[in-house]
């Protein structure tokens, strides 16, 4: 799905490509109870208001959008460079970009990841004295979980998205999922069984794109204190349905690249094909509000859970944190500046010297020139070796550019 639009509005533009198709083709079974009807009004409703946060712009983002922001850090830190000018007159001129932003992420992401990968645990007993003993446990159990959950690559990447990013966002949970798998007996023979999926199961160190997360205030950048929070993502449909194929509505009502919405209107639910979940794809949408003390996981349009089940933090917090490089100045905002965005001023100066010094050594090496008289001369005929006969009255004279690169 594009960056920049919304679910809704991919729902529009989906329902105009198949408008051919008969209405009645589109009515879907999914026909939940009023409560859950309502409960799905309220996510649209918050998901529109999240949706105008994200794609408004902002003063500290010199105004542009958050989705403008990181399409541009992230060329920036990736050495992207522009495709060449097609006209002749302007094709000539160097693009280069010099590696030096993308060379600051790393280097401080080196010295950060090698001095706080881990860190250290001290404890202390009811008397205040130090207890090494409950230490050296809850630096084992750390270590242990750290192992388990694929910490270590996460941390890494963490650190260099919130030097390149405006926010990096990481989820800690835990999940049991359940797998079913074929053992083979003796006589050839097999049988079914479910055992636990270590893959998606145990803790769960992610690191969520700073695109999938949805908040509710851009100016507050506590992130616990947000009315609510949402996480959207693509995902495929046979990963969905190892973590929620158990659960009666999406074994019921989930299809892959198909969208369930509400129409008020027609007071049903329809089914509308979803071209950007072409290829087995659904989308998922986690649901979180602290005040009301929700967490709803919806796919595809349908509603997974009972509408009113609880955040399943045991102290009701989001299972969220934010870091980010540098505060903006004057305002709480909820985003960072970048290590990219601030040096971009830098790479740009060095970058257009860098240029200018190459272009300069060109003209200074294969000089313009001008031909005085009747003979068509063209750039082929400047070439090492190369022989070519004017007449008298021709004159051959390079022009001279005062340049010493």
């Amino acid at each position: 799905m594009k960056s920049d639009m919304s679910i809704e509005s991919h729902l529009i533009t989906s329902f105009q490509a198949k408008s051919s198709f008969d209405q009645k083709k589109l009515v879907s079974s999914y026909d939940p109870s009023d409560v859950v009807k309502n409960r799905l009004a309220d996510l649209k409703r918050d998901y529109g208001r999240a949706d105008l946060v994200r794609n408004g712009t902002y003063e500290e983002f010199n105004f542009l959008s958050l989705m403008d922001v990181v399409n541009r850090d992230r060329r920036a830190f990736n050495n992207h460079i522009d495709s060449p000018s097609n006209d002749p007159d302007d094709a000539w001129h160097a693009n280069t970009v010099r590696p030096i932003t993308r060379n600051k992420v790393i280097s401080i992401a080196a010295h950060i990841t090698a001095s706080l990968m881990f860190p250290q645990v001290f404890a202390q007993n009811d008397r205040d004295d130090e207890d090494k003993a409950s230490a050296l446990v809850m630096r084992d159990l750390n270590t242990w979980a750290a192992n388990n959950s694929d910490y270590s690559h996460m941390f890494v990447k963490a650190v260099v998205k919130a030097l390149v990013d405006p926010a990096a966002i990481l989820y800690e949970g835990y999940a049991e999922v359940t797998r079913k798998i074929k053992e083979i007996q003796e006589d050839g023979s097999w049988t079914e069984k479910d055992i636990l999926d270590e893959i998606y199961s145990g803790f769960q160190n992610l690191l969520i794109p700073v695109e999938e997360f949805y908040i509710a205030n851009a100016y507050e950048s506590e992130l616990q204190k947000q009315g609510f929070v949402i996480w959207r993502r693509v995902n495929d449909y046979t990963e969905a349905a190892s973590k929620y194929g158990h659960l009666q509505p999406f074994e019921d009502y989930v299809q892959p690249g198909v969208k369930v919405f509400y129409s008020a209107e027609q007071r049903g639910f329809y089914e509308m094909y979803d071209e950007s979940l072409a290829g087995d794809l659904v989308e998922e949408v986690v649901y979180y509000n602290r005040s009301a003390d929700l967490e709803l996981r919806v796919v595809n349009g349908v509603l997974l859970d009972d509408p009113d089940r609880p955040l399943q933090r045991k102290d009701k917090k989001y299972p969220f944190a934010h870091m980010g490089y540098e505060f903006f100045g004057g305002t709480d905002f909820f985003y960072f500046k970048s290590l990219v965005d601030k040096m971009s001023s830098d790479q740009d100066v060095i970058d257009t010297l860098y240029n200018m010094i190459i272009d300069g050594t060109f003209l200074q090496i294969m000089p313009p020139a001008v031909v005085m008289g009747d003979e068509e001369i063209d750039s082929s005929v400047i070439a090492p070796g190369m022989i070519t006969t004017l007449t008298e009255e021709t004159k051959f004279q390079t022009i001279d550019t005062n340049n010493n690169s």
